[in-house]
């Protein structure tokens, strides 16, 4: 399981491998196939957390606020580095 956790925690996923290493124990597969589906979720929201801030970004350049603009990148990088 920890081995599972680690694939889980840097993102790297080569599944065939995983899938061969764990082929007799099922209750193995199915926790990575759980976390490898949460970590899609979390990838998806993030992305579109990302798209929200840029559209409100784009809204503030649209109306020259410089601060606002400023404070949207700001977060945008924060987003970006998670």
């Amino acid at each position: 399981m920890l081995q599972a956790e680690q694939i889980a925690k840097i993102g790297i996923i080569n599944y065939s491998k995983i899938v061969s290493a764990y082929s007799g124990d099922s209750r193995s597969l199915r926790d990575i196939e759980r976390m490898i589906k949460s970590y899609e979720r979390r990838c998806s929201s993030i992305k579109e957390d990302i798209y929200n801030l840029q559209e409100r970004k784009l809204y503030y350049q649209n109306n020259n606020d410089e601060i606002n603009i400023l404070k949207y990148e700001d977060q945008i990088e924060k987003k970006k580095s998670i």
